[in-house]
């Protein structure tokens, strides 16, 4: 029987802040693969970013892109029938969020309605991207291929920096003009913040959760994350891990009666987690 079915944020979180690189996570990835444990990428990235990921660690189980704006899964993954939006190079796709054009749109009219210097990735190109980023040109035009959800950031102003109250201003007020628009929200992720359609995190691993237990009957569920738009997949897990930021805090924005912090920044936290977790099961 398999204990747990793990679902996992990749910036910050299973991939260094910085260089992208999963090398610290090694030890309990090992420890997943050994033990058979479904390893669930559920990431604000791209289809493509999140495939190229999923090659390097070898990963098979369904995944999450773009903040629950689509779930993928691997056809034949579930042995029973199951509502799809559509078939697709070889997986079964449920969609949550809504077109990635109508986002552009609603981004324009949140710019014309806020006054803000407001600039999405639809106006970037791939090499302004990369820099921004810190990616290369390949890697920039496979984070550009979105399909369900914008980043954004107020030109002048550094997120990541987070001036005094900034953000949260920014936050509110988007989120009270994008009410206006059916199932529009702004949330706060990593490097930008994130305008969808409605999706989230938790709802789309809720779905999966569900599937899950058609086919494996019971288990429990952790999900890791580091930042405001892991929230909702915290909330429906069954253990909920905060990972530390570069600067070795955590978000104040989550808070959870049952959040378990990480000792430790991005995969190395990731990693040292999941071990502690899985010595706290076997010990008992």
């Amino acid at each position: 029987m398999v204990p747990f079915v793990l679902f996992t944020d990749l910036d910050g979180t299973l991939l260094d802040h910085h260089t992208y690189t999963f090398e610290a996570a090694r030890p309990a990835l090992k420890l997943l693969k050994d033990q058979k444990i479904p390893l669930v990428l559920c990431t604000s990235k791209t289809r493509a970013e999140t495939e190229g990921y999923r090659a390097l660690l070898e990963n098979r189980d369904p995944f999450i892109v773009e903040d629950g704006g689509a779930l993928f899964i691997p056809q034949g993954y579930f042995p029973f029938p199951f509502q799809v939006t559509r078939e697709t190079d070889g997986y079964q796709v449920i969609e949550l969020g809504l077109p990635y054009g109508r986002l552009i749109e609603a981004l324009e009219a949140l710019k014309r309605e806020s006054g803000m210097g407001l600039v999405g990735f639809s106006d970037l190109s791939a090499a302004e991207v990369a820099e921004r980023c810190g990616l290369s040109f390949e890697e920039a035009v496979s984070a550009k291929a979105r399909e369900y959800d914008e980043p954004f950031f107020v030109e002048g102003e550094d997120s990541e920096k987070d001036v005094p109250g900034f953000i949260d201003q920014v936050l509110t007020n988007l989120n009270r003009r994008a009410l206006n628009v059916e199932r529009l929200k702004v949330t706060r992720g990593g490097r930008f913040l994130h305008l969808t359609g409605g999706s989230d995190k938790g709802r789309a691993v809720a779905i999966l959760v569900q599937l899950f237990r058609q086919k494996l009957g019971l288990f429990t569920t952790v999900a890791l994350g580091d930042s405001a738009n892991d929230q909702p997949m915290l909330e429906v897990a069954d253990f909920p891990i905060l990972v530390q930021k570069e600067n070795g805090g955590y978000d104040p924005k989550i808070r959870l009666s049952k959040l378990i912090y990480a000792p430790g920044v991005g995969p190395e936290g990731w990693s040292a987690a999941i071990l502690e977790l899985f010595k706290r099961g076997e010990d008992e």
